[in-house]
């Protein structure tokens, strides 16, 4: 299953309440996240949106995007689950 959240949707608490939320109602399956607003894997947060994840079992999304693109999720190439990678180009 893979959630798609919009470029508003923050890395606020309330917001990562509610993907946690997702991936608990989703479990068993399979479930990816893709984090479009930048402050989810920015300098500050990355370390503890990939640690989310990896407890949760959740996919993290690769996105890339060509320079210059604003208002997106930052490129972290890195496998939170070892059933799938995937990659948003």
């Amino acid at each position: 299953m893979w959630f798609q959240f919009l470029h508003w949707f923050t890395s606020a608490p309330k917001a990562r309440a509610h993907v946690e939320h997702c991936a608990e109602r989703m479990h068993p399956f399979v479930t990816a996240f893709d984090f479009r607003h930048e402050s989810w894997l920015s300098e500050k947060r990355r370390h503890t949106t990939l640690a989310m994840e990896r407890e949760r079992g959740i996919v993290h999304i690769i996105v890339d995007a060509p320079g210059g693109v604003t208002k997106r999720a930052h490129t972290v190439w890195e496998a939170t689950s070892p059933e799938l990678a995937i990659m948003r180009l």
